[in-house]
């Protein structure tokens, strides 16, 4: 009987510590997609770095994405291709901002005795190039989406961004 009691009671043991582990397994998989945690998450968990697409925060984007994919009845081929296109333009975007990181040529431009317009032109000049290449990076995305898409899912795509637009315009 005794060896019985022990044997349950171990078992319970193991179960509660089986059960423990994978709450902790299941809050720590939230937290690193951005969802309700001790110290951020939820809307707060844009605030980490990496953006949505990072190690933490950002739900809300892959839940916008999520949502789309399931409106527009997107196939696994057609959100992967998708996906590429939108983490291209990011990435783009995200060379361009490093680019403009360093803000010690602006500094030396504004503490001279006297202005240097050539300095500035140059500055003018890098500040182009990273647009030019983000802008380039927004068409080709474009192109991409456009050719996974098909006639249906691109107008209610369209549709989609249009009442997007509506929706911001009545907050601003």
């Amino acid at each position: 009987m005794k060896k019985e009691i022990t044997l349950m009671i171990g078992c319970i043991i193991g179960a509660a510590c089986v059960v423990g582990a994978f709450k902790i397994a299941r809050m720590a998989a939230r937290r690193m997609r951005g969802g309700r945690g001790r110290h951020g998450g939820g809307c707060g968990g844009m605030r980490s770095e990496g953006g949505w697409r990072g190690r933490r925060g950002g739900g809300g984007q892959r839940m916008m994405m999520r949502m789309l994919f399931e409106r527009l009845e997107t196939s696994p081929g057609q959100e992967k291709a998708i996906k590429s296109a939108v983490e291209q333009v990011f990435e783009s975007m995200r060379a361009a901002r490093h680019e403009w990181s360093d803000a010690s040529e602006l500094a030396v431009l504004l503490t001279g005795e006297t202005f240097d317009a050539t300095a500035a032109e140059g500055i003018s000049g890098k500040a182009d190039a990273s647009f030019a290449r983000v802008r380039v990076s927004i068409v080709e995305s474009m192109r991409q989406i456009h050719e996974a898409l098909d006639e249906r899912q691109r107008k209610l795509l369209a549709d989609w961004l249009r009442d997007l637009g509506h929706r911001s315009a009545r907050w601003s």
